[in-house]
C-alpha cells in the first residue's frame, strides 16, 4: 500500500506572472499527478462493509512492559475486530424482503414498493439506527423479530404514496428497540 504524495509542484506556479510560460499547466502535469493518485488508491483495500473484511488477531503476547503508560496484557484467544459503524445513509428498496446491514450504515432510507419484511444484520450493543420509511403506495412493512416496538406490536406504517414515517432504534446486541413517528408529510 502506498500513500498519495503530490508529484507536481503546483504551488510554485502561483507566484509566477500570468505571462510566464512556467505558469502554464500541461497535460503531462495532470497525467503525472493523476497517475500518483491512481497508484495510491489502487493499492488500498476496498471497504465494502462485509463481515469478510473483519480481521482476527491470533495470540498477541508480551512478557512485560507498557505502551503509552498502559500495561501490556497477554491475549490467549483470537480477537475479532470489526470496522466502525458509518453514518452515511443507505437506500433499501423494499420490492422484496430486505436486510439492512448495520455495518454499512446506521441511517436507512427505505422505499416501500410492496408488502415485505425488513430485517437487520450485524447488531451490536449500543448501536443506534434510523429508518426513514417512504411509502410509494398502499403498502405495509413487516418488521422482523429483530425489532421491538412500544406495546410489543408491529406498527402499521402510514399508507399512501409519498407518506413518510421515521423509525428510530437502539440495540442491546440481540434486538432493536424502536419507536415510530408517523405521517411526517
Amino acid at each position: 500500500m502506498s500513500n498519495y504524495t503530490i508529484a507536481v509542484g503546483w504551488s510554485g506556479k502561483d507566484a509566477l506572472a500570468d505571462t510566464d510560460p512556467g505558469k502554464v499547466i500541461s497535460g503531462a502535469d495532470f497525467d503525472t499527478e493523476f497517475t500518483a493518485v491512481r497508484t495510491a488508491l489502487n493499492s488500498k483495500a476496498d471497504a465494502n462493509g462485509s463481515s469478510s473484511e473483519n480481521f482476527t488477531c491470533n495470540a498477541l503476547t508480551a512478557t512485560t512492559g507498557t505502551v503509552g503508560g498502559e500495561a501490556i496484557i497477554t491475549i490467549d484467544t483470537p480477537q475479532t475486530f470489526t470496522k466502525a459503524h458509518p453514518t452515511a445513509s443507505e437506500t433499501v428498496t423494499l420490492a422484496s424482503d430486505q436486510t439492512a446491514n448495520l455495518l454499512n450504515s446506521n441511517v436507512f432510507v427505505v422505499s416501500v414498493q410492496g408488502n415485505h419484511t425488513l430485517n437487520v444484520s450485524n447488531m451490536t450493543s449500543g448501536v443506534e439506527a434510523s429508518f426513514l420509511i417512504k411509502n410509494t403506495g398502499a403498502y405495509d412493512v413487516t418488521f422482523s423479530s429483530d425489532f421491538s416496538f412500544v406495546g410489543g406490536n408491529n406498527p402499521t406504517i402510514t399508507s399512501g404514496n409519498g407518506k413518510v414515517d421515521l423509525v428510530r432504534c437502539v440495540s442491546d446486541g440481540t434486538k432493536m428497540y424502536c419507536n415510530i413517528a408517523q405521517n411526517l408529510t
